[in-house]
């Protein structure tokens, strides 16, 4: 199908299943990437979007794409109870540290923002290779 589809259909089956609202977007030239680059992108936010169902109790969630001429950035946003980042080493859980540590092993950028009572925000912006 190609990463897009794939989200799309993702995030329209965990709408259904969740009662959560999620909301997809998508900016630029939807096109087939490097096998490695889709699977990581989609696993990224297959994790984010269970993290924003599971631990942050989310009722809304934003995933936007934007895929440019030679990166793809991500952007996953929820409207749950946040987190303190500091505290973030100190979590059991290694979704977000191999997720971070993914985009960088590949020379992307990572941002995490989250604020108690405020929501979560994940951003990653990768090098794209196009086939």
């Amino acid at each position: 199908l190609g990463l897009i589809p794939t989200v799309k259909k993702y995030a329209e089956a965990i709408q259904d299943t969740s009662g959560s609202e999620i909301k997809f977007g998508v900016t630029g030239t939807e096109r087939r990437m490097e096998s490695y680059l889709e699977v990581m992108i989609f696993r990224a936010i297959q994790e984010l979007l269970r993290n924003a169902l599971n631990h942050s109790q989310a009722n809304q969630i934003t995933v936007e794409m934007d895929v440019g001429d030679s990166f793809v950035m991500v952007s996953v946003e929820d409207d749950g109870r946040g987190f303190e980042i500091e505290n973030l080493e100190q979590e059991p859980g290694m979704g977000l540290k191999l997720i971070k540590e993914r985009v960088e092993m590949i020379s992307g950028e990572f941002e995490l923002t989250s604020e108690i009572g405020e929501g979560t925000r994940v951003a990653f912006k990768v090098p794209e290779a196009v086939l």
